[in-house]
């Protein structure tokens, strides 16, 4: 998903989190769960690409690693993950 679909999507969910609101204070107990239904869909979309970008980022930092040193490239993907741990925490 490009940042133009994710602020798009974020946009998108502060207008059904504005409905929410209206809709709760209006006392429309049918309108609030009908927004929080699109809202959760938004954040579970939103939550996947973050996920996605998280696992590029994990990929690319085992192949750099795999790579840095020419010597170890046989090396065990365990001990590649000893490095990639911490920078999936990091993030």
């Amino acid at each position: 998903m490009t940042e133009g679909n994710i602020k798009a999507l974020r946009t998108l969910r502060e207008g059904i989190v504005d409905k929410r609101r209206k809709a709760a204070a209006a006392g429309d107990a049918e309108g609030v769960i009908a927004a929080q239904r699109q809202v959760v869909l938004i954040d579970e979309a939103l939550a996947d690409e973050r996920a996605l970008g998280q696992t590029r980022k994990d990929e690319e930092a085992m192949g750099r690693a795999m790579r840095q040193d020419p010597a170890r490239s046989n090396a065990d993907i365990g001990e590649v993950s000893i490095v990639a741990d911490p920078i999936k925490i990091g993030n």
